[in-house]
């Protein structure tokens, strides 16, 4: 049992897979950060995050790095005071849950990159302010482009970040809600989101490859599915979102999703922006734009209208050299709808979103919702580069199949059975058994039988490694497991207590 973060970096040095450091109930503030470097199993928990409070009073406030494996990190409030980031790190199969995202800061979960960060955030409750963005998601960016090296995963893949069945209820941000970059992979699902005060800039940014800080490769993907966003703010006040999807890189789907500005009276002003990619970094960059005399070899010089760099050099062309196949500088190596670096097409696609004005009637976002600006149309087309439907999941957008199906919900890292309803926005549409919640119940089918005997046999001997089965087997409440536990839940199979 700790409670400052020197207690727990300490408890935390000396841990092995399964272990656990639990966090006393009670109000701390954090002067430091807390290094998890490397760990493997390691649950961080407080008693709830109701009674378990931490103050930032650092700019970081837990730091996973290393490349964590099976992380868990729940029953906390995390209390931001100025321009903190609450969680940041790398790690596969990360699990933050039961959580509360509190106070002003400037970001609440950075995955870093130069990483393929994996592993869920579900149920757990963001309010207050955010500075910038809310949950950010970075992978294997950099020069070596690892992340859009392979076809992308759209097919009932666990290699992304997932973040469900979280209630976001927040005000006055700055930058971007949500965003990958950096080669970063995100779903976002069955989210119910409300902002409360002034905003800018989009709800979620896919980043775009940039050469400010060459060579920093753009968002590889999204999944954004069954959300339900409460847009509260007119958009009269010059501080509202400029954008609700603003896409500047790779692919993505957007799909199912609800967005409800009945209090606000008036829509947001852009739906759905796909902007022009710019350029990877390096030669040609110049002032954030082309240099004038850049020249994919068809004789015209690729520095156009608007702010936005072109992709200006051959380095970009899909065989490395050579003129663009397609005209200027099309297609360029991760730019919206492009896939593996090389020149692998892999459309963006936007299916069966809704908006509504008055919180019930829905009406379909279709391709007029769709902003590509005119300078750019050249570079960013409907139905080869992007596809729109109101009626299902496309089969193909530009000749390319998609080949989708939505990943296991609940994600199985949470150790919840239940369903997720595809015709439900929000998180009214996750759908958990309760059982999953009882101590020793580790099939989560309300009864105690010999399977759940023989898992807490296998916790006990370091065999079973699921955290969130881990954490179920504290069935005395006294932050171990141990032969107590068993006692207890074989006797409980017998009926005797």
């Amino acid at each position: 049992k700790v409670q400052a973060a020197v207690d727990a970096s300490t408890a935390s040095d000396g841990t092995k897979y399964g272990d656990g450091v639990y966090l006393i109930a009670g109000e701390t503030s954090w002067s430091a950060s807390l290094n998890v470097t490397g760990k493997k199993g390691l649950v961080m928990k407080g008693v709830s995050s109701a009674e378990t409070k931490i103050t930032a009073n650092s700019d970081i406030v837990m730091n996973f790095n290393g490349g964590v494996d099976h992380l868990r990190i729940t029953g906390i409030n995390f209390i931001g005071t100025t321009t903190n980031h609450l969680l940041q790190g790398t790690g596969a199969s990360v699990r933050i849950d039961h959580n509360l995202f509190s106070g002003t800061r400037n970001m609440d979960v950075w995955f870093l990159d130069g990483y393929q960060n994996t592993g869920v955030v579900d149920n757990n409750n963001f309010i207050g302010t955010v500075g910038g963005t809310v949950i950010y998601v970075n992978g294997q960016g950099g020069s070596n482009h690892l992340a859009y090296n392979n076809p992308i995963d759209w097919n009932n893949s666990a290699n992304w970040v997932f973040v469900e069945n979280n209630t976001f209820n927040l005000s006055v941000f700055t930058a971007d809600t949500f965003e990958t970059h950096w080669g970063g992979k995100l779903v976002f699902r069955y989210n119910t989101f409300t902002e409360t005060g002034a905003v800018m800039g989009s709800f979620f940014d896919q980043h775009n490859t940039q050469a400010t800080t060459a060579p920093a490769t753009g968002g590889r993907a999204f999944i954004i599915n069954n959300n339900r966003i409460n847009y509260t703010i007119n958009n009269n006040n010059p501080s509202t979102y400029a954008r609700f999807f603003y896409i500047r890189a790779g692919t993505g789907l957007a799909h199912d999703n609800i967005i409800d500005y009945s209090v606000a009276t008036t829509p947001p002003d852009i739906w759905f922006n796909i902007i022009d990619f710019r350029a990877m970094g390096g030669e040609d960059w110049v002032s954030g734009g082309c240099a004038t005399s850049a020249d994919t070899g068809d004789g015209v010089s690729d520095l156009r209208a608007g702010s936005s760099a072109r992709c200006c050099s051959s380095a970009y062309h899909p065989n490395g050299a050579g003129v663009y196949p397609n005209g200027e500088g099309y297609p360029c190596m991760t730019g919206p709808g492009q896939g593996v670096y090389g020149g692998t097409h892999e459309p963006l696609y936007f299916w069966d979103n809704k908006k509504t004005a008055d919180g019930n009637t829905l009406v379909n976002l279709t391709s007029s919702d769709v902003l590509v600006a005119a300078d750019v149309q050249w570079a960013i087309q409907e139905n080869r580069d992007y596809c729109v439907s109101t009626t299902g999941q496309p089969a193909s957008c530009g000749g390319h199949p998609l080949n989708y199906l939505p990943y296991t919900c609940p994600h199985p890292l949470t150790g919840l059975t239940g369903s997720c309803d595809p015709t439900v926005a929000g998180t009214s549409g996750y759908d958990i058994k309760s059982s999953c919640a009882t101590a020793g119940d580790f099939n989560c089918d309300t009864k105690f039988d010999a399977t759940d005997i023989q898992t807490m046999i296998n916790i006990i001997l370091n065999i079973e490694k699921d955290a969130t089965k881990i954490s179920q087997a504290d069935m005395n409440n006294t932050k171990t497991v141990d032969a107590s536990d068993l006692q207890i839940l074989i006797n409980k199979v017998l009926g005797i207590s």
